[in-house]
């Protein structure tokens, strides 16, 4: 079922022969060679870029809130003499 979806969705270029049971994989249409598709490889490097640094934030924000947490918990272990 996915790969009907992927080849409905034009994510994956096939022809399904259903009698067979077979897939035949097909070459990508696009020529990439104009304008248009130059602009829509570049906006999904920008998209790919924007969504890198919002990881790479998150992952900051997670170690520095783990450090805060490993500081807590030895205080109190040293406050309580643990």
């Amino acid at each position: 079922m996915q790969c009907c979806r992927m080849i409905d969705g034009g994510q994956v270029f096939a022809r399904i022969d259903e009698a067979a049971g077979m897939v035949r994989f097909l070459e990508d249409p696009e020529r990439y060679d104009t304008a248009r598709v130059v602009q829509r490889i570049d906006g999904q490097i920008q998209q790919s870029i924007a969504i890198s640094g919002r990881l790479m934030d998150i992952n900051q924000r997670v170690r520095l809130a783990s450090l805060c947490c490993v500081a807590l918990l030895v205080g109190k272990i040293t406050l309580h003499g643990v």
